[in-house]
């Protein structure tokens, strides 16, 4: 079993083009899937993430997501 992280371009001062990112990574995130592999998508999980920390009032800036990411980056294929 295969495990990735499906890293892809995220920033961009345009919602519009973030959003599209977002849909596009998590699209083929969900077909690696279903191919059977284990994936982490960072920009799927906290672009669902990242609404409710701010309501938590957690600053979530470039080394937060570092911090996060690069432990299971470390996991992956």
């Amino acid at each position: 079993m295969v495990k990735i992280y499906l890293a892809a371009p995220y920033s961009d001062p345009d919602p519009a083009v973030r959003k599209a990112r977002v849909d596009a990574t998590t699209r083929i995130a969900a077909f690696l899937m279903s191919k059977g592999h284990v994936v982490f998508s960072p920009i799927t999980h906290g672009h669902a993430v990242a609404p409710h920390l701010e309501l938590a009032g957690v600053k979530h800036d470039h080394d937060f997501w570092m911090g996060q990411c690069l432990p299971l980056l470390g996991c992956c294929d």
